[in-house]
């Protein structure tokens, strides 16, 4: 299933179609790492002039070797994984000046925290 808690969040400032290619890259990856009956939470909220998102699953989790590579280009746990999604990803956060964590434990789940920092300008 699929938990959405999205609070009434501030404007943050930067490309919409890069932080929605990060956002369908880890919802696409939590998909891959579940079976039917795991959950996919979604989490946005703000804080400190951040907004925070949690995309966290109860798949698989990612083995401790891999984890702290997984940002770098071409580590992959798929089969037929390109491993760059989450490279691409850690830079398109990275010029908006934000944050991509991930934590995860093997046969529990795995959840990546984006930091953005917030706008004052309210810009569409």
């Amino acid at each position: 299933g699929i938990n959405l808690e999205v609070d009434e969040l501030p404007y943050v400032l930067g490309n919409k179609y890069q932080l929605e290619q990060v956002l369908m890259n880890l919802i696409l990856n939590a998909r891959d790492a579940m079976q039917r009956y795991d959950t996919l939470t979604i989490r946005a909220f703000a804080e400190n002039d951040q907004v925070i998102v949690h995309v966290e699953d109860t798949g698989s989790g990612i083995a401790a070797e891999v984890i702290d590579n997984i940002f770098e280009p071409f580590i992959s746990t798929k089969e037929h994984g390109s491993g760059l999604g989450l490279f691409i990803s850690y830079g398109i956060i990275q010029n908006h000046k934000g944050e991509i964590e991930v934590a995860s434990e093997v046969g529990t789940g795995t959840r990546f925290t984006l930091t953005l920092p917030t706008s004052s300008v309210a810009e569409h």
